[in-house]
């Protein structure tokens, strides 16, 4: 069966150069990244996390518990007043603490004794749902980014009668604009990571592992910190051994109970790197692999993938001074393998429509085949929406042939595969050029659309985008949808109106030098 492009949806979190990984079977987690619309994050500033369930097309932002214990209260369901809630904060003051069912309230300044605790008993005995809890919700109330199931007892109901229902405000302003560095607790810096772009994140173990990544006020990170989607708890591990320098635009892969590192732009050297770095999961150890063959040229923005016992590496921005940087980039089309057994490097003479070299495109293993979409090629000055596919037994690539409507040219974009089908997210694409003084400019648009490629299309998905593809099939379904199962139904319903959010239009400019060159 053929590959078909079958959703395509805006309203997700808007981000550039960020890293996803899948964990577990259906939630598909995204980590940082940049938005040139955004205010420029303080130093310190802990990076965000999304989550997208890959059935319903759900975003939802995540709270780490570390921000939860700083943040307090989570924000109520039931809807209210900004003065209303402001009102409550400047009466009360205090926070609540969120490691626990709903016991009492303690001022972050007051010794923690039983007569300095104001008591306030649950409503209906009910524990407090952390703000990071399943928020899709029902009914008129679904819209609403951050939840509380329970209602609380000091709040006197006659208040608000007269009042106007206003839009949803959290109890706080930290769930509206985010945490700054200034604002953690003490000991949750070392803990949870700062916001960043071009790091990675592997899956092991049912967590997630972060690496490398810096912005432009902390620089670069060497720290590996772990995720654990379970109690969203971050934790900064203690590793040993040989760290690699801290680096942005590498590339990370698991393997036999390894992640394997390799390139990158060290900040401190400020050089492209080319070496490859292992760390062992069960020793918490980094070493250095001494590699043989003919090594890759030094690289950044890259891909890699394992397939078998061979990490195949494609693509990335080299320079003209080979390990220094000075803007004279060199795009390489070969396709290179490290057999993670023998440890040595070598150049896979393929055949068939190899794509031109390129860098921040985004490639993914699936069913023992390499495929690579997008990316930008600097020399060329050229974005790309196009896939292809590498299969290592032939050698041979070939440009694919797609149904439906492709994503928009882009780079930095983030690919997941999960239950055949591949949900590509995010990046930055082209949306014009201007000339000044003979050099052209191209002027890029952060972009938060949501695209799904059935891999191995069913009969239902090849049913509906028949469906979706006509006039004729739009109609019945508007006529016919109360009589459809949810699942289905809402769908279909992305399918026809690929609406999840409102969105403002971004900034076509891009903050930094760094950032404009990833």
């Amino acid at each position: 069966l053929q590959m078909q492009w079958s959703v395509a949806l805006e309203g997700g979190p808007r981000r550039v150069n960020h890293a996803a990984v899948l964990l577990g079977d259906n939630h598909i987690y995204s980590f940082g990244g940049y938005c040139s619309t955004e205010k420029t994050q303080q130093r310190g500033s802990p990076i965000d996390v999304h989550v997208l369930n890959a059935t319903t097309y759900k975003w939802q932002r995540v709270w780490s518990d570390q921000e939860q214990r700083t943040m307090g209260t989570p924000p109520r369901r039931h809807r209210r007043l900004r003065a209303a809630v402001m009102n409550e904060v400047q009466r009360r003051g205090p926070r609540l603490n969120a490691d626990e069912p709903l016991q009492g309230m303690r001022r972050r300044d007051s010794p923690e004794s039983d007569d300095e605790m104001e008591e306030v008993q649950p409503a209906g005995g009910e524990d407090v749902q952390m703000a990071v809890s399943d928020h899709e919700g029902e009914g008129e109330d679904s819209d609403m980014e951050y939840e509380d199931a329970r209602r609380d007892p000091m709040e006197d109901d006659d208040d608000d009668d007269d009042e106007e229902e206003g839009d949803f405000v959290p109890y706080n302003h930290f769930h509206v604009q985010g945490l700054q560095g200034a604002d953690l607790i003490d000991d949750t810096h070392e803990v949870v990571p700062y916001y960043r772009y071009g790091h990675t994140v592997v899956a092991y173990g049912g967590k997630a592992y972060l690496w490398g990544g810096r912005n432009d006020e902390s620089g670069a990170c060497d720290l590996l910190h772990e995720f654990n989607p379970v109690d969203n708890v971050w934790r900064s591990l203690a590793t040993k051994g040989r760290i690699p320098p801290a680096r942005d635009g590498h590339s990370a892969v698991v393997y036999n109970g390894q992640m394997i590192v390799f390139g990158g732009f060290e900040e401190q050297d400020q050089r492209f790197s080319q070496e490859t770095f292992i760390f062992d999961f069960e020793s918490a150890t980094w070493s250095e692999m001494a590699t043989m063959g003919d090594r890759p040229a030094w690289r950044d923005f890259h891909t890699a993938v394992v397939i078998g016992d061979d990490m195949f590496v494609f693509g990335g921005r080299c320079d003209i001074m080979g390990q220094y940087h000075s803007t004279r980039d060199v795009y390489d089309e070969k396709m290179r393998a490290l057999n993670l057994k023998t440890q040595k490097w070598r150049v896979v003479e393929t055949k068939g429509e190899i794509p031109s070299g390129r860098r921040s495109h985004s490639a993914f293993q699936y069913d023992g085949k390499m495929y690579v979409f997008g990316g930008f090629n600097g020399a060329l000055n050229e974005h790309y929406n196009d896939l292809y596919e590498f299969d290592p037994r032939t050698e041979f690539w070939t440009k694919l042939d797609i149904l439906g409507v492709p994503p928009s040219e882009r780079r930095r974009q983030c690919t997941i595969v999960a239950n055949d089908r591949v949900y590509l997210f995010g990046g930055t694409k082209p949306s014009g050029t201007t000339t000044s003084f003979g050099t052209v400019q191209v002027s890029l648009t952060d972009l938060s659309d949501l695209h799904v490629l059935d891999l191995k299309p069913t009969l239902y998905q090849m049913a509906a985008r028949a469906i979706c593809s006509s006039k004729l099939g739009r109609d019945l379904f508007r006529k016919r949808m109360m009589f459809l199962p949810g699942l289905i139904r809402e769908d279909l319903m992305n399918r026809i109106d690929p609406v999840l959010w409102t969105s403002k239009p971004t900034s076509t400019t891009t903050p930094t030098t760094r950032q404009a060159s990833a």
